[in-house]
């Protein structure tokens, strides 16, 4: 398996190696879970920016339900993958990592009406940036 980068860290790049060429251990709608060298179980979600960014609270969101599944399953990592329109760069996908346990510790709750479930949230700025390359 090819490493996540050379010092170790999880770059962009190496993700979509890994969604082209693995089968993921869950595979859902709204998320999927691997496992990833060096990192272990990690739960993966695809979000677009003006669909799924919280602007009010300059936070993205995650259903309660989805994390305790995800880590009832092993997960440890959580990585969100903005397909298009992050501010900063708009035309291509941007994506953060965070211990799940960092989102039941200083997530920020809040009950959605949309899809009737509470969501923890997160603040880009409290994740980790993974680079492109």
């Amino acid at each position: 398996m090819r490493q996540a980068t050379l010092d170790g860290r999880l770059a962009l790049a190496y993700l979509n190696h890994v969604f082209e060429t693995t089968e993921p251990i869950v595979d859902r709608e709204e998320y999927r879970i691997y496992e990833v060298e060096s990192y272990g179980k990690i739960y993966v979600t695809m979000r677009e920016y003006d669909k799924h960014f919280y602007r009010k609270w300059g936070t993205w969101g995650i259903s309660d339900r989805n994390l305790r599944a995800a880590k009832a399953l092993g997960a440890s990592k959580v990585v969100i993958i903005c397909r298009k329109g992050w501010p900063s760069s708009p035309n291509k996908p941007v994506a953060w990592i965070s211990d799940i346990e960092d989102w039941f510790v200083r997530g920020r709750s809040r009950w959605w009406e949309g899809e009737h479930e509470m969501q923890l949230h997160l603040k880009p700025e409290e994740m980790e940036r993974i680079p492109d390359e």
